[in-house]
């Protein structure tokens, strides 16, 4: 298995990642749904196969999962990787109590604020982000920064020092990649209420039609192309780049062999986190990325 460095963080990290938040046509999470047992035992044979990235989120619901995991595995040899759509700093410091406490661990390798969309996002969550910060400062947290949904957050992050790793949709044809989200519903579903209520009000069975009338499935050959140059930006001032939507939200999973080529000729993305369910799925992506064959 090949590792490189994640940025400037000093955190050594697989080319491929597990990615625990894989969700169907129906809006519920496949990995969450499954018994602890049986995720913990695919986390465990991705880690024998060398995947040590391992990417959660408190929404996901697979802490437990994780937990379970590292059971039977060092856990320094082990990268976790989580996200929150929290905003405000009182409910930062008490999700990342409760995720060491149910992760049962000291410190969380990587914290991200989830699904960013512009500037106005940032300051939105401006209190999140202090204690963000305040929590890498304690050792709670070993590196900080933003998962991407709108290219208006990458544009932000380019002044943003405090920045350890980038999370940024990229994959060879484009579908579900970042587009500009600077519209008035994007900005609306950037306040936390809105979000609250949100979740409360629309049926998780039809969020995938709602997330379409807020971004376009599909950003322009130009776009596309910008993203990839401020990423490469970044990762060249120190960043560290995640990949996701590798295969497109799960549209581009019968050209797997073409999507991960696509990724291998990506020298400033430190890894993709691949969304897996069964052990087949594991080896094919390993194989494939390592060996250049099914």
């Amino acid at each position: 298995m090949q590792y490189c460095t994640l940025g400037k963080t000093g955190i050594n990290v697989s080319k491929i990642g597990f990615g625990t938040g894989t969700t169907s046509f129906t809006g519920i999470n496949l990995h969450s749904s499954m018994p602890v047992q049986e995720l913990s035992a695919l986390l465990l044979y991705a880690y024998e196969l060398g995947v040590n990235l391992w990417d959660t989120a408190y929404t996901y619901e697979t802490y437990p999962h994780i937990r379970k995991a590292l059971d039977s595995v060092k856990r320094n040899n082990i990268v976790i990787s989580s996200k929150t759509d929290k905003s405000n700093y009182k409910d930062i410091h008490a999700e990342i109590e409760n995720s060491l406490r149910l992760l049962q661990t000291d410190y969380i390798d990587i914290f991200l604020l989830h699904g960013v969309r512009n500037a106005f996002d940032f300051r939105v969550r401006k209190g999140a982000w202090k204690a963000l910060m305040e929590a890498k400062k304690k050792g709670y947290v070993r590196a900080i920064g933003f998962s991407s949904h709108g290219i208006g957050a990458i544009e932000a992050a380019q002044n943003m020092k405090d920045i350890d790793v980038i999370m940024a949709r990229l994959n060879f044809s484009g579908d579900y990649m970042d587009s500009y989200q600077e519209n008035i519903i994007s900005n609306v579903m950037s306040i936390p209420i809105a979000k609250k209520l949100a979740r409360v009000l629309i049926p998780k069975s039809i969020l995938p039609s709602v997330s379409k009338l807020v971004e376009p499935p599909k950003p322009s050959d130009f776009l596309q192309s910008k993203t990839q140059d401020m990423l490469r930006s970044l990762h060249e001032a120190g960043k560290g780049i995640i990949g996701i939507k590798l295969f497109g939200a799960g549209k581009l999973k019968n050209d797997s062999d073409k999507a991960i080529s696509f990724a291998k000729t990506l020298s400033f993305i430190d890894s993709f986190v691949i969304g897996m369910a069964k052990r087949n799925e594991i080896m094919e992506n390993v194989n494939l990325y390592y060996n250049g064959g099914k």
